[in-house]
């Protein structure tokens, strides 16, 4: 385990703990061609792919997501403030399938 390799990470505080997280988090996306994926994912994502290409109306797209929640560098006053995003049905939740509408 990482952590025993560097028992100073143990020893942050849990704010310190997130800005490291965060700091790599960061690292990694700024090099997204260095992080392996597994034939398993690359499935799964061309599987997504020929769902969303037969019918991209059946599908919920990342940013219609993620529209639905606050920024999180918003105040708690923005927040309350802000309009209400639309709820988005969660259409087919199980795991490994997309968020389908279902057939009627």
């Amino acid at each position: 385990m990482i952590l025993d390799r560097h028992p100073d990470i143990q020893r942050l505080s849990p704010s310190e703990k997130l800005v490291l997280v965060t700091e790599l988090w960061d690292d990694l996306a700024a090099h997204p061609a260095d992080i392996p994926v597994t034939p398993e994912q690359i499935a799964e994502l061309d599987r997504r792919m020929e769902v969303y290409s037969k019918d991209p109306t059946q599908v919920t797209t990342w940013e219609a997501i993620r529209g639905g929640f606050p920024d999180p560098r918003m105040s708690d006053l923005e927040i309350s403030e802000a309009p209400k995003a639309r709820l988005i049905p969660a259409w087919g939740n199980a795991p490994g399938k997309p968020q389908t509408k279902p057939e009627r």
